[in-house]
């Protein structure tokens, strides 16, 4: 018969042969997983929708920019993935993992802010090594690529003492359960948690909206009284308004506190529901296993060596002179936590080009350098994901160029997925992969840049990217033409579409200067700008066009000049909802 040891071994061993399939075949589909994707995102705060159910996928690999004016969302959006704010609802995915409960270290992400965040009173070297030396999942990641190092090159004398195919095998095999089989649990802890505590979480974020809510209907009623006292003259009038004013803040404040009373009742049961689950009854064993299992890996590992090397022995003689560079070059990446921040600390200043500041303070530093210093201070922990944060709109503009390229040299080498928030449309368009284009609070267009610059879902994306903004007018299509909303033909599309409203846009590059155009109109305004010459041109009843002039070196306001437009690069939008018009949708 068994002992219970034996028995209790047996389970042990199987539990982890489990575990260590479905990592495998975790890791397998992990490679088919968006790297970031966001669902349903919304962010609210009471008196205004900061982001208004955003739903966005992000490749592996992909430099993504967040683009729109100023409180269109896209910092909150920012802020969300890297954890510094809570939603109100929906979800982050981390390679399919929901880590929208998770802290900003727990996240392993790089953040490379606006303001540069470099500690004064610390050196280049310091700054760089400070997040480093205060991140334990990275000094795990260090002492298991010491080990792997230390495995590869016991392995070559092994296999050359005489180890068979069949133990090298169970030893590579006894590693990865030691590295992976306690992270799987982990991970499925992580999903049982996040789903256990989402609806006490959704409470919790509404039950703190209340006040908001509370205090932004008390501000707009009273705003509405004090503009009404403004212009009401009758005493008795004010008298009754003011008694109503009372009622109506007495209404508002019942109503909220009512709502807070059924919240915390809610969140009262929610958590004895918890309490009572299986699902937390899942976690706790879950928990208890995932130590055993640490333990059990760790243990089974080192003894299947200690036996190897009993057997085989670390004797190096027999090896070959190729085969003993490779032993040493292993050996010597089996290095101490302190080694490797060093290392780790000069291969990334390296890659910013920053070496020779290493020793210096950050107020020695120019603009380009201290966020040269901030970016390696991102990357230096190899996140797989980055997030910047309008991280060149304190340098000039030769360095901002300079600086934009620079980092997405740096982000193509090194693989890394990264979120770049800029309002910078020219910016958006040199750097990014895709841009995700933003107004108040909601996603207009997600696509490459060419695509969004090409084919604008709106009137707000055709206007907010290009330099100068898309010129739009008012018209009609009949008879194969498009009419100005004065009744002029301005564009033959040879197509027979009849719309009685349409919005027209035009791009500046896309006019063409012509002696026998069919748009006439006067230059109320001039740009020299080296290779070429910029103007508005106002066309009586129409609109003021955006234009390129390249018939001669100088023109002068007031000049009148004749263009067309081509009928392969206008862009129609319907007069109401500013949405994109496809002729070819067009009966």
């Amino acid at each position: 018969m068994q002992s219970q040891k034996e028995y209790n071994d047996m389970n042990v061993k199987t539990l982890i042969e489990n575990i260590k399939k479905t990592s495998d075949i975790r890791h397998q589909e992990k490679k088919k997983i968006n790297a970031i994707e966001i669902k349903d995102l919304v962010i609210d705060y009471g008196e205004t929708l900061a982001v208004d159910n955003a739903n966005i996928q992000i490749k592996k690999g992909e430099l993504v920019t967040l683009l729109g004016p100023s409180g269109c969302g896209k910092t909150t959006t920012l802020n969300a993935i890297a954890g510094l704010l809570t939603p109100t609802s929906g979800q982050i995915l981390f390679e399919g993992i929901d880590v929208t409960k998770y802290t900003p270290q727990e996240r392993k992400i790089g953040l490379v802010f606006q303001n540069y965040a470099l500690y004064p009173h610390l050196n280049v070297y310091d700054n760089i090594a400070f997040p480093l030396t205060n991140d334990k999942n990275w000094k795990i990641k260090v002492v298991e690529k010491s080990t792997k190092a230390q495995h590869d090159a016991n392995l070559i004398v092994f296999t050359k003492n005489g180890a068979t195919k069949e133990e090298i095998e169970n030893f590579n095999h006894l590693l990865f359960n030691f590295f992976d089989v306690y992270k799987e649990i982990n991970l499925e802890i992580n999903s049982l948690e996040s789903n256990i505590y989402k609806k006490i979480s959704e409470l919790k974020t509404e039950l703190e909206l209340v006040t908001i809510k509370k205090q932004t209907e008390i501000k707009k009623v009273t705003e509405k009284v004090l503009n009404y006292f403004k212009n009401e003259k009758n005493k008795e009038k004010i008298k009754e308004i003011k008694l109503e004013y009372k009622q109506n803040i007495k209404e508002i404040k019942e109503k909220f506190n009512k709502q807070k009373i059924e919240l915390k009742e809610a969140i009262k049961l929610e958590k004895n529901n918890i309490k009572n689950s299986n699902e937390l009854k899942e976690i706790k064993k879950l928990k208890k296993n995932k130590n055993l299992v640490f333990k059990t890996t760790k243990k089974e590992y080192y003894d299947f060596q200690n036996d190897l090397i009993k057997k085989y022995t670390l004797n190096q003689d027999k090896l070959s002179e190729e085969e003993l560079l490779k032993y040493k070059e292993l050996s010597s990446q089996n290095i101490s936590v302190k080694q490797a921040i060093e290392k780790s600390v000069l291969e990334v200043a390296n890659k910013v080009e920053i070496v020779k500041n290493l020793h210096k303070k950050p107020t020695k530093l120019s603009g380009g350098q201290q966020q040269r210093v901030a970016i390696a201070r991102g990357i230096v922990r190899e996140p797989k994901i980055i997030l910047m944060d309008e991280p060149l709109s304190n340098l000039d503009a030769k360095l901002r160029v300079q600086t934009r390229q620079w980092i997405k040299k740096i982000q193509s080498e090194l693989g890394l997925t990264t979120i770049f928030v800029t309002h910078d449309q020219e910016e958006a368009m040199s750097i990014s992969d895709k841009i995700v284009c933003m107004s108040f609070g909601k996603i207009q267009q997600i696509g490459s840049p060419i695509e969004l610059y090409n084919k604008p879902n709106n009137e707000f994306v055709a206007k907010f990217l290009g330099i100068p903004e898309m010129t739009i007018f008012d018209g009609f299509i009949k008879d194969q033409h498009i009419f100005a909303s004065n009744g002029n033909p301005v564009v033959h599309i040879g197509k027979n579409v009849n719309l009685n409203k349409v919005r027209v846009g035009i791009r500046a590059e896309h006019l063409h200067e012509n002696a026998n155009g069919a748009l006439k109109g006067k230059i109320i305004a001039l740009e020299y700008l080296g290779k070429e010459i910029f103007a508005k041109v106002k066309v009586e009843n129409l609109a003021t066009f955006n234009i390129f002039l390249k018939h001669k070196i100088k023109y002068e306001i007031n000049e009148e000049i004749k263009f067309n437009i081509p009928a392969s690069k206008i862009h129609l939008f319907d007069p109401e909802t500013k949405e994109r018009i496809e002729l070819s949708d067009v009966q």
